[in-house]
């Protein structure tokens, strides 16, 4: 049985079966993703941010640019084997500086964005696995809600369904068309780190496409507590952008680095024994839903994220 969390010497530290690591010790490649560009409330979205000095990016309509990223990874941790889950992640576009970006700053190009120092600060997260979830904890100072993720797959559709049981968190499917090209960019991200500001930033290569328009795209929210959270901060259904990446490998220092006044590091996370993986049926006809919530060793067995086969491969 797989024990995850407790004290350690530094926050800076997370525990796996009492053996501590730090976030410099992992290692995250993704074999599929979606991503979607919607829009929310600006007030809504600022209230959230942890510094006054981030600014929502504003869309031509004045309302806030968020983001929905739906992700299968593999996570290595030092000498540890290799775990297969996957993420949901809802954040808003931001700028750090003394006052806000001009409207559209996604169009302007890369000098506009690093002058106003684009990145994301996510505002909901969900995983599926809770091991991953204590690296999370180290990143965005907060653990993320641990969750079924389903993972639904076809020759011309790729998508995630969250779910805790029978209550839905979200959901969104995105078609592959065309082919996927080559990509090399930064992710860069900010978070809360018990009231002091942090950024990361990692290189993001892989191949992706991405298009603008929503066409008959939809983000499906349920009743899940997190789920209320996001219409509360006004988010859009309707996305203006979708797009789909597959095959990438991020690089980089994931240990979040101080860019305002440095405060202690967040509590550590007390331990969490996890008991034998379940299945829990949802009437889907083709997939069907792994709990990862309850993780236990081997670790080859403790993410098992399951996966459509026998599908034809992205392009």
């Amino acid at each position: 049985m797989t024990t995850v969390g407790g004290s350690t010497r530094t926050g800076l530290e997370f525990l796996v079966d009492g053996v501590a690591y730090r976030a410099g010790d992992v290692t995250v490649t993704y074999s599929r993703y979606v991503r979607g560009m919607f829009t929310a409330d600006p007030g809504q979205v600022r209230r959230r941010l942890p510094s006054p000095r981030l600014h929502p990016v504003r869309w031509v309509n004045g309302r806030a640019l968020v983001t929905v990223e739906a992700c299968a990874w593999q996570m290595t941790i030092g000498a540890l084997p290799p775990f297969d889950y996957a993420d949901v992640f809802f954040g808003a576009l931001v700028t750090h500086g003394d006052g806000a970006a001009p409207r559209l700053l996604p169009l302007l190009g890369g000098r506009a964005e690093t002058r106003y120092g684009l990145g994301v600060c996510y505002l909901v997260t969900a995983t599926s696995n809770r091991v991953a979830g204590e690296v999370y904890r180290l990143l965005f100072g907060a653990a993320p809600t641990v969750v079924s993720i389903r993972h639904d797959r076809s020759a011309d559709l790729l998508g995630y369904t969250a779910a805790d049981g029978d209550r839905l968190v979200a959901s969104l499917s995105v078609p592959v068309t065309g082919r996927l090209k080559p990509s090399d960019g930064e992710v860069v991200a900010y978070s809360s780190w018990d009231g002091a500001l942090v950024r990361w930033t990692l290189r993001d290569q892989g191949r992706a496409a991405m298009r603008v328009g929503s066409g008959r795209v939809r983000l499906r929210l349920g009743d899940h507590p997190l789920a209320a959270e996001l219409r509360s901060m006004g988010w859009s259904t309707t996305p203006l952008a979708v797009g789909v990446g597959a095959d990438g490998v991020l690089t980089g220092d994931l240990t979040p680095q101080p860019i305002g006044p440095a405060g202690p590091p967040p509590p550590p996370a007390p331990p969490q024994p996890t008991e034998a993986p379940v299945v829990v049926a949802f009437e889907d006809g083709r997939q069907e839903i792994v709990d990862q919530r309850l993780d236990r060793l081997p670790f080859s067995a403790a993410g098992t994220f399951e996966q459509p086969s026998g599908q034809r491969s992205l392009r």
